[in-house]
């Protein structure tokens, strides 16, 4: 599993200095790079990546490893932003064929009242609500036809693997546009935030076969239980007669100190040595920060599923959580508050404390933890306009796989088993079997059915 541990660097002017600088840079031939990839004549031009990385270092003057980073970084951006779009052109084939399917069921009632109209014997309310479905047909045919544009749109850019981008964000970026509503006061204000959109961080890829798992950047435990940081200058900074690193120290570590304080030291792959990759990243603070990323050996387990379950039963504003014994039946039933709807980062805050306490509560009892294993994308892409307006504004207020992925890591950190379940008819068995016996409302009676076919117990509704 990979795992992110992030520091704030100390505020020495050196060090400072040297990364507001190289960063200027970094992204420049990082916003370069990703336009040859993204380019449609990218293997015309060029032979090979590695071919490319030998041009982009020699036409900059820059390390090996700098060129290997951003190139590589790059490659993987692009190649995300291509599955996006794969993503959502499978999306929009869901809402075309949606809408087409609505298409024809109001066609057919246009068809029958317009048969009403010219034997003349058509209501005064039927007439309306004609008239009134011929304007709906006309605009769900305008909008059918801008999904096939866009429909071709994005299959011409999976085809061509040219995806346009704007870097810095579309938002951030068309809002110079619009300075007064977009709370600025001027034109340099803007610049000042796009700057910063724009360069923000300097990315350096590990291997395992280098010093500390990185030529460039290298952290050593000190005696004190913090880090020191000895960061190698890339060429076009370097001058002569002056040192080629910077060195600084008292970097402060809180989470996973102990496991990269293992892998730092590791003289071979077999005592635990492996690639460190580092990021720097600059806040709106200020403040610089070194995120160091890595991965870890998958970690046993210390609960066992023959102690029972903890089951959770995810909702819109709470959780329904139950914990059951090794037999099947309820010990607890918890209502877990999410006063924090949507996908801001309050919202992702509350969820990391909510999961944090449900592990740590796992870990004490000695349970594992499940879930449903549900996909809410196929759900909002079939959805109706119009039909079932609080339904639809539920699924899109959800946040489930954010909430699925963040469970899972606080699971692992505490050594916690997790898994998902199929989901097929959990509420409406639940209501049916053990709502009114147990009296229990619709979601911890779904709860209880998670739970119960997570043990291996077959519930069915006759």
């Amino acid at each position: 599993m990979e795992i992110t541990v992030e520091a704030l660097l100390p505020k020495t002017e050196t060090l400072y200095d040297y990364l507001d600088d190289n960063v200027r840079l970094f992204q420049k031939i990082s916003r370069r790079v990703f336009d040859d990839i993204n380019s449609e004549s990218f293997f015309i031009r060029y032979k090979s990546f590695p071919e490319y990385t030998k041009y982009i270092k020699k036409h900059y003057n820059i390390l090996t490893r700098t060129a290997n980073s951003i190139v590589r970084s790059e490659r993987g951006r692009h190649k995300a932003l291509v599955e996006l779009k794969k993503e959502q052109e499978k999306e929009l084939c869901q809402k075309i064929k949606v809408l087409e399917d609505d298409i024809e069921t109001v066609q057919s009632r246009v068809s029958n009242l317009k048969e009403l109209a010219r034997n003349k014997v058509i209501t005064p309310e039927l007439m309306e609500e004609l008239r009134n479905k011929k304007k709906t047909l006309h605009e769900w045919k305008c909008k059918l036809g801008r999904m096939k544009i866009k429909q071709d749109k994005l299959n011409k850019q999976i085809k061509s693997g040219h995806v346009p981008t704007t870097f810095g964000g579309k938002k951030k970026f068309s809002s110079q546009f619009h300075l007064l509503e977009s709370g600025y006061s001027n034109f340099d204000e803007w610049k000042e935030d796009h700057d910063l959109a724009l360069d923000h961080n300097i990315f350096y890829i590990g291997r395992i076969d280098e010093k500390c798992g990185n030529q460039i950047v290298q952290l050593t435990p000190q005696e004190d239980g913090n880090f020191s940081l000895k960061l190698l200058l890339d060429l076009p900074f370097r001058r002569e007669g002056k040192p080629k690193f910077i060195e600084t120290g008292g970097i402060k570590i809180r989470y996973g100190a102990e496991l990269l304080r293992v892998y730092l030291t590791a003289a071979t792959k077999k005592e635990g040595k492996r690639p460190i990759t580092y990021r720097f990243k600059k806040r709106e603070n200020g403040n610089w920060y070194l995120q160091i990323i890595f991965d870890t050996d998958e970690i046993e387990p210390r609960t066992d599923p023959d102690n029972g379950v903890i089951a959770i039963d995810y909702n819109d504003g709470f959780l329904a959580v139950a914990e059951l014994e090794s037999s099947g039946n309820i010990i607890s039933l918890e209502r877990i508050e999410l006063n924090h709807h949507g996908t801001g980062g309050r919202a992702l805050a509350e969820i990391r404390d909510v999961c944090k306490k449900i592990a740590l509560q796992a870990l004490k009892a000695g349970k594992p933890v499940v879930v449903e294993d549900l996909d809410f994308k196929r759900k909002k892409a079939r959805q109706r306009k119009n039909k079932n307006k609080k339904y639809n504004k539920m699924i899109h207020s959800f946040d489930y796989s954010r909430f699925v992925a963040t469970i899972e890591r606080a699971c692992s950190r505490q050594a916690v088993g997790f898994s998902k379940v199929n989901p097929a008819y959990t509420t409406k068995i639940g209501l049916e079997k053990y709502a009114k016996l147990r009296k229990l409302n619709v979601h911890f009676s779904a709860a209880l059915v998670i739970g119960r076919r997570f043990m291996g117990f077959k519930d069915s509704v006759l």
